[in-house]
């Protein structure tokens, strides 16, 4: 069966930043364990504070370090 890809956006310019980061960890978490690691890719994009997106290593590290 072929993954379906989820894109996960979080972070962004707002006060939520931090919240945004601590529910998409929780998302990525409960999308990437038991039968649901044969069922989806996520692929995360973290939006700064400043408004600029990144893809690709980046959102992984802030994924995992919280930072």
């Amino acid at each position: 069966m072929k993954k379906m890809r989820v894109g996960l956006l979080f972070g962004g310019c707002s006060g939520e930043h931090e919240v945004s980061i601590s529910s998409a960890r929780a998302i990525a978490k409960a999308l990437s364990t038991g039968n649901n690691t044969d069922k989806y890719e996520v692929l995360p994009f973290y939006i700064q504070k400043d408004g600029r997106w990144l893809a690709g290593s980046v959102p992984q590290q802030v994924l995992e370090s919280g930072a």
